[in-house]
């Protein structure tokens, strides 16, 4: 059997489930005299937005409910817990992108690695969704809450390789590619090289069609 030179494949959330954003944003308009539009402003408007700021672990749960809270004006009918169910359910399981990735190839898919950007309240209710349980071990998760940086930092993508058991001065040339945030499937590393995919809000065939042309697929 010839080893395939892929060393890691780095798979972001945004491309296993859906995340409807603006519907919580309208949902938490019910709570209050302000707008979706400007309750979302609010949350994500600034480069180190409280959004930012949550899902770089510098806030825990209880500190992102008050603060969102008091800057978007929601009265105190919401509890912390409403608030959270409100905030995690945006996100839906999709079944296709599970079945999708039990096509890959048994050697490649100890090197799937999810590096993705999330809050710890989304991440505790989607953790249960079919895709994760599938195929990724707790050791393949690298939460961008725990590592205190958000992508496209370098300090996540080398937890990730890392994870990959990639080593320091394979690290360093697969991260080559640099400063792209909106890629879902990322980092493909080859050798001593990195190849971009951009597969946002791709449908299983087109993802399909992906892992297909690289070969990774049974």
């Amino acid at each position: 059997m010839v080893k395939s030179p892929i060393k890691a494949l780095l798979i972001d959330i945004e491309s296993l489930v859906r995340h409807e954003r603006f519907k919580a944003m309208e949902r938490l308009a019910e709570f209050s005299n302000n707008s979706a539009a400007h309750i979302a402003e609010v949350i994500y408007r600034e480069k180190n937005s409280l959004a930012d700021r949550f899902e770089k672990g510098e806030l825990s749960p209880q500190d992102f409910y008050f603060r969102v809270r008091d800057a978007a004006g929601l009265n105190r009918d919401i509890t912390f817990e409403m608030f959270c169910h409100i905030w995690s359910t945006a996100y839906t399981d999709y079944l296709p992108i599970a079945a999708l990735l039990s096509q890959v190839k048994d050697d490649i898919r100890q090197k799937m690695i999810l590096c993705t950007n999330i809050d710890p309240i989304s991440w505790n209710f989607i953790k249960e969704f079919s895709v994760f349980k599938m195929h990724f071990p707790e050791e393949n998760i690298v939460r961008s809450y725990e590592v205190g940086s958000l992508k496209p930092n370098r300090r996540i993508y080398i937890e990730a390789l890392r994870r990959a058991g990639l080593g320091e001065k394979e690290m360093f040339k697969s991260l080559s590619i640099e400063g792209n945030a909106s890629f879902q499937i990322s980092y493909i590393a080859k050798g001593g090289r990195s190849e971009l995919f951009n597969c946002a809000w791709a449908l299983p065939h087109e993802l399909g069609n992906v892992l297909y042309r690289l070969g990774l697929l049974k």
